[in-house]
């Protein structure tokens, strides 16, 4: 299993659903958690959706999502947030992305951030990286 390319695609794919409600961005349901921080239904999907494909693609990681908190195994996780910029996003601005990491015993092997409005990529592994 090539672990950087399985991760390409699933971001990929989340970028796609994201870009999805961006599109009608005006209809997104948005919510405060604090006078500050914003989640809109657009964060609770993605962040959803990575965490399905995330333990199909490694079901014995756990999982630290922005929205949703932690779930088991916390020595080796994937750590997300499913819209980094929601402030930008919900005003219909392009620049906000997807970040996902692994991190397993308090070290990030594997990282990816994705801007779909953007279609920019980039994945960097310990010791490697790619654009």
């Amino acid at each position: 299993m090539n672990l950087p390319n399985q991760l390409e695609l699933i971001v990929r794919a989340a970028g796609q659903l994201a870009l999805t409600h961006f599109n009608d961005v005006k209809r997104v349901a948005v919510t405060k958690k604090s006078p500050r921080d914003l989640v809109t239904e657009t964060d609770l999907a993605v962040e959803l959706f990575l965490k399905d494909e995330l333990h199909k693609l490694c079901p014995d990681y756990g999982f630290w999502g922005e929205e949703s908190g932690q779930s088991a195994n916390q020595h080796a996780r994937w750590v997300v947030d499913p819209i980094d910029g929601t402030h930008s996003f919900a005003k219909g601005q392009y620049f906000w992305a997807i970040s996902v990491a692994l991190q397993i015993d308090d070290e990030i092997e594997l990282g990816a951030v994705y801007a779909p409005a953007l279609n920019d990529y980039y994945c960097a592994q310990k010791r490697s990286w790619r654009v």
